[in-house]
């Protein structure tokens, strides 16, 4: 079993398959039916309220959007945390409740805005570099085609490596960076196993 330096365990490595935590996935769903979807459709309701709004009415008055985009991306977050709680314990055989996976996500929910941020600025950066070499491919043509080949790649693999950051944030309880490093640690090698079966069930 894969565990951080804090004790906490982020999923049982022994015994898992795809089939295994796929059935543990839909037996969850099946047994909280309603968690998962009212989560779901309190998720999506920011999102959905611009089909109701009139798009002048926006356009003249972005703040709503910018609004509606910080409350759509809380309850995203906060969604994320509880799902991912919610899945862990359940991976573990252990029950939880609304409330279990509520403070869960809300104790956590400042670490992964901070990671929020970081990943922006980290795709910022790689937009800056995409765009000098798009610019500067006018001039060195398949030079600059093997560059956005090489970074696609870098991004792809930095990708992997932080696909379970928001997991590790709420379930081993890790700050911002340390969540990063821990996402890391989970998919070296054949610990990628493990992440990726987490991911299954958790989109289940």
């Amino acid at each position: 079993m894969e565990s951080s330096p804090g004790g906490f365990a982020i999923v049982p490595e022994e015994g898992l398959s795809i089939g295994s935590v796929l059935g543990k996935a839909l037996e969850t769903l099946k047994n909280y039916p309603i968690f998962f979807f009212g989560l779901a459709l309190v998720t999506i309701i920011p999102s959905a309220s611009f089909l109701f709004m009139d798009p002048i009415f926006l356009y003249t008055n972005p703040q709503y959007m910018i609004i509606i985009g910080l409350i759509n991306l809380t309850l995203a977050l906060l969604g994320q945390g509880m799902v991912s709680y919610a899945v862990f314990k359940a991976l573990k055989g252990e029950e939880f409740t609304v409330g279990d996976t509520l403070i869960r996500g809300l104790s956590r929910l400042p670490i992964m805005f901070v990671s929020i941020i970081l990943l922006v600025l980290f795709g910022m950066i790689f937009g800056i570099l995409y765009g000098l070499t798009m610019m500067a491919g006018r001039y060195t043509g398949p030079v600059s085609i093997i560059v956005i080949i090489g970074l696609a790649v870098l991004g792809l693999y930095f990708f992997c490596r932080w696909l379970v950051t928001f997991q590790a944030c709420v379930v081993e309880k890790t700050g911002p960076v340390a969540s990063f490093s821990r996402s890391t640690e989970l998919s070296a090698g054949k610990r990628l196993k493990p992440q990726g079966l987490i991911l299954i069930a958790g989109a289940v």
